[in-house]
C-alpha cells in the first residue's frame, strides 16, 4: 500500500514555487523600480556621491545608418535601464537607412549607459542586426553629429547627436515647441540652459519668448505643391514683422538668409489653418493656408536633418502661440474695433487683396505691383508709425546667434509687404 507523505507534498510544493518565483524574478529583474527613483532618496544619493549624476532627459536625434542591409523593415530600439524606446520601421535605400527621427530617452541616475540595437524585423522574431553600448562619457558630450560602429555583421556605421537636460526642465521638455527650442540653444554651444531661461525668459513677456521658440519653426524643407513637379529644397524662418505679428518665410538656402537677400516668398502664420502628418510616409507633412483670396492652398513638406513629427508638433504649437499673443496686442484690437464700428471705411484704408505667391513661385513682390490698388494708402506712413512706436520689446531676441540680423531684415520685408499684411489682417478677424 502506497502512503504519500503530506509533508513531502509541501516540500514539492514549495521547492517548485521557489524554482518558478526565482526564475521569473530573474527575467524581470531590470523592471523592477530603483530605489533612488524616488525624489528623497534620489536627492540623497547624490549627496553622499553613490550616484554621480542626476536623472536625465535625453533626446538622440538618429541622422541615417550605412551597412550592407537587406530587403526588409529595419528599426533601433534603445535600452535605458528597465525602459526600452522604440522608432518606426524604416526601409533601406541604396544600402542606407535614412532616419531623421527624435526618440526621447529617459535615463536614471542608477544607469551609467544606455544601449542602442538595431533590429531588421521579421514576422516571427526580430534579428539583431548590430548594438552599441554608451557610456556616461558619451552621453555628457556636446552635442554634435557623430559615427559609431555598431557591433556584428557585417560592419554597419550610424550617425546620431545625443542632447541632454536635467530634471529641472522636464516641465518643458512636455512642449514640443519649447523642447526643440532648447535642444537648438545647447547645439549653439549653452551649457547651462537652465541658467540662460532662468535670466532671459522666466521673467519675460510672452512675445520675447515667441521670438526665442521662433528657431524650433525654422530649417530646410522640400516642398512640392500643384505647381511643381519634383519636391525643392527652401530654408524656412519664422519672422516677426511687427510686435506679435509673424510670418513663415523662404529663401532658397540658408546662405541666402544670411547674406540678407530678399526672401522667396512668405505665408502668415495667422493663414495656416492646417499642418498634419503624412499616413503614408513618415518623412512628410502637409501644411493648408488659405491665400489673400480667401481660397485654400496646400502643399507638401519633406523633413530634412529632422524628424518630422518634431515638425508638426512645433508648428501646431507656435501658430496657436502666435495668434493668442497677436490678439492681445492693441494694435489687433485697435483693428478690430474699427472694423466693427466702420466695415466700409476699414475696407477703403486697407485696400485690395494683392494675389498671394504661392509656394515654388518667386515672390517677385514690389511697390510697383500695389501702386495702383489704393493710392489713398501710404504705406511708408503707416511704416514711420510702426518705427515711432515700437520700444524694447519690440526688438528680436538679442541672445540667439542669427538675431542680429533680424532688424534690417524685417525692414525689407516690410515695407514692400505693408499692404498685404494689413489686407490679411482685415480678412482673418
Amino acid at each position: 500500500m502506497c502512503i504519500i507523505d503530506p509533508s513531502s507534498i509541501f516540500a514539492c510544493a514549495t521547492l517548485g514555487c521557489g524554482v518558478l518565483s526565482t526564475a521569473y524574478l530573474a527575467s524581470n529583474i531590470n523592471k523592477i523600480p530603483h530605489p533612488s527613483e524616488c525624489g528623497l532618496i534620489g536627492r540623497l544619493c547624490l549627496m553622499t556621491k553613490i550616484h554621480s549624476h542626476e536623472p536625465l532627459e535625453l533626446t538622440i536625434k538618429f541622422k541615417n545608418a550605412t551597412s550592407e542591409f537587406g530587403k526588409g523593415n529595419y528599426f533601433i530600439e534603445v535600452v535605458s535601464g528597465r525602459f526600452k524606446y522604440a522608432t518606426d520601421y524604416f526601409k533601406p535605400k541604396n544600402n542606407e537607412l535614412v532616419l531623421n527621427v527624435d526618440l526621447p530617452v529617459h535615463l536614471r541616475q542608477c544607469d551609467d549607459h544606455i544601449t542602442i540595437n538595431l533590429y531588421k524585423h521579421h514576422l516571427m522574431k526580430n534579428k539583431l542586426w548590430g548594438t552599441l553600448k554608451l557610456t556616461l562619457d558619451n552621453i555628457l558630450n556636446i552635442p554634435r553629429q557623430r559615427r559609431y560602429t555598431l557591433e556584428g555583421s557585417p560592419p554597419t556605421h550610424i550617425f546620431f547627436s545625443i542632447n541632454r537636460f536635467g530634471s529641472d526642465l522636464v516641465e518643458e521638455m512636455e512642449s514640443p515647441l519649447k523642447k526643440y527650442a532648447l535642444i537648438e540653444l545647447q547645439n549653439d554651444g549653452e551649457k547651462d540652459v537652465q541658467g540662460y531661461m532662468s535670466k532671459y525668459l522666466n521673467n519675460s513677456s510672452e512675445n520675447k519668448k515667441l521670438r526665442f521658440y521662433s528657431s524650433a519653426v525654422s530649417g530646410e524643407l522640400e516642398i512640392m505643391n500643384d505647381l511643381t513637379i519634383n519636391y525643392k529644397e527652401f530654408y524656412f524662418k519664422a519672422i516677426e514683422l511687427t510686435s506679435g505679428y509673424w510670418v513663415w518665410c523662404y529663401w532658397k538656402n540658408r546662405e541666402d538668409y544670411k547674406n540678407k537677400k530678399e526672401e522667396k516668398g512668405y505665408i502668415p502664420i495667422r493663414s495656416i489653418s492646417l499642418v498634419k502628418k503624412d499616413r503614408k510616409k513618415n518623412d512628410r507633412f502637409y501644411v493648408r493656408y488659405q491665400d489673400m483670396r480667401g481660397y485654400n492652398q496646400e502643399f507638401f513638406a519633406k523633413s530634412i536633418n529632422r524628424d518630422r513629427n518634431s515638425w508638426v508638433d512645433c508648428l501646431n504649437e507656435f501658430i496657436q502661440m502666435a495668434r493668442t499673443v497677436f490678439e492681445n496686442t492693441d494694435r489687433y484690437q485697435l483693428l478690430k474695433l474699427q472694423l466693427n464700428s466702420e466695415p466700409n471705411a476699414f475696407k477703403k484704408v486697407m485696400g485690395a487683396s494683392p494675389r498671394f505667391k504661392l509656394v515654388g513661385l518667386d515672390s517677385g513682390s514690389s511697390e510697383e505691383d500695389y501702386k495702383d490698388e489704393n493710392p489713398d494708402f501710404n504705406s511708408d506712413d503707416l511704416y514711420n508709425k510702426i518705427g515711432e512706436n515700437s520700444d524694447e520689446e519690440d526688438l528680436k531676441y538679442p541672445d540667439k546667434s542669427e538675431d542680429s540680423q533680424y532688424t534690417s531684415l524685417e525692414n525689407n520685408i516690410l515695407k514692400s509687404n505693408i499692404k498685404f499684411m494689413e489686407s490679411n489682417l482685415y480678412r482673418q478677424i
